[in-house]
């Protein structure tokens, strides 16, 4: 039985440093990856800014009727 808890111990603390080590590994990429999407982002918010100031020539709007009445009242009579 001692030799089962021994055993067992000895597994718990391999599991417990590579765990430590998993985790300490996994530090640097997380932030190398947060570093590049970061820097995508500010990337492409950049690129946008630059394309969207490049003033773009409107054509003046028709106005064109929205009913067929022609600026008359359809109902000349009274309602009531």
């Amino acid at each position: 039985m001692a030799d089962l808890r021994v055993a067992l111990e000895e597994i718990q603390e391999e599991s417990d440093s590579a765990a430590s080590s998993a985790s300490v590994r996994r530090g640097p990429l997380r932030r190398t990856a947060f570093g590049v999407a970061a820097v995508l982002v500010v990337a492409s918010v950049g690129i946008w800014l630059a394309r969207r100031s490049d003033p773009i020539e409107a054509q003046p709007s028709k106005p064109v009727p929205l009913t067929s009445f022609g600026g008359r009242i359809p109902l000349a009579r009274p309602l009531a």
